[in-house]
This record gives structure tokens, C-alpha cells and sequence, in this order.
């Protein structure tokens, strides 16, 4: 069960510092005055985003799978 805590707590820590350095590209680019996600790259943004949201709906729905499996034993 360690591995398992320990490999969520880096991936955890991972998508923390992805959070960060967008939190900085982000207050660069207001300073800069440019428009952070223009047209041509719109669609990759809100594709990246949909499959970070998937990845939670995909650890969510199988926690709770195996709740319910746990509970039936």
C-alpha cells in the first residue's frame, strides 16, 4: 500500500508543479500584455485540460468501484 501512496504522491506533486509554473506563465503573459491561449492553440489547451478532468473521473469511479466491491465482501 506504500507504493501505491507514494506513486500518488508524486503524481500529485507533479500536476502541483504543473499548476505552478502555469500560475507563472500566466502572470508573465498579463505583464506581457498577450493573450495567454489565442486560436491556434486553443483546442490542445481545452484537449489537455478535458484529459487531466478524464484521469480524475477515471481515479474517482474506481475508488468507488472498489469501495462497493469491499463493501459486498
Amino acid at each position: 500500500m506504500t507504493d501505491n501512496a507514494d506513486d500518488v504522491q508524486r503524481l500529485v506533486s507533479r500536476v502541483k508543479d504543473v499548476v505552478r509554473r502555469l500560475e507563472s506563465v500566466a502572470e508573465k503573459a498579463i505583464k506581457a500584455n498577450l493573450k495567454m491561449v489565442d486560436a491556434l492553440n486553443n483546442r490542445t489547451v481545452n484537449k489537455s485540460i478535458s484529459t487531466l478532468e478524464a484521469l480524475c473521473d477515471e481515479v474517482e469511479s474506481r475508488i468507488q468501484r472498489l469501495r462497493e466491491i469491499r463493501r459486498a465482501s
